[in-house]
């Protein structure tokens, strides 16, 4: 479940570069629309939670800001076909293990395992990437931050099983 969750923090990441203005802005409650929000609009409102909570406690400068916002979709756009070619082969996995099949799901994930790499050394580049324009106290704080989002994962994987 780790590698589940590391895609969806690194496509959190991608999805989520117009939302760092959104981090510097007091958070705001919305409705729940799940009634009518799609799968997409939930990713994305994920994506954007994920990026408030990688730049909680700091404050980005309008340059920063612009910067991370470039890095983030010079990313976007490369992870994007590895995210699209993996679609298939999740979605096999989804039905697959919700059949009961957890063989036919398992050879289906293990088949994304390269493409999933992939995603992972990217994410790790962005990362760096970002935290090299941030000044020490804020890497510091952006540090902080990736611990405890890789914490938080942990422990609901925990609780989910895996």
């Amino acid at each position: 479940m780790s590698a589940v969750r590391t895609i969806a923090l690194t496509l959190a990441l991608a999805v989520g570069a117009a939302s760092v203005a959104a981090a510097q802005a007091p958070a705001v409650s919305t409705p729940d629309t799940t009634a009518q929000s799609g799968q997409h609009h939930r990713a994305r409102r994920g994506a954007r939670a994920m990026s408030q909570r990688l730049f909680e406690g700091i404050t980005l400068t309008s340059a920063e800001r612009t910067t991370v916002d470039s890095i983030n979709h010079a990313y976007a756009a490369k992870m994007k076909p590895l995210m699209d070619s993996l679609r298939p082969a999740m979605k096999q996995a989804r039905s697959d293990r919700q059949r009961g099949d957890t063989t036919a799901a398992a050879a289906a994930w293990k088949q994304t395992q390269g493409t999933r790499d992939q995603l992972m050394s990217l994410r790790k580049q962005q990362l760096a990437d970002i935290r090299s324009i941030l000044a020490p106290q804020q890497q510091q704080q952006l540090d902080a931050n990736v611990k405890t989002m890789k914490e938080r994962g942990g422990k609901r994987g925990k609780k989910s099983g895996s």
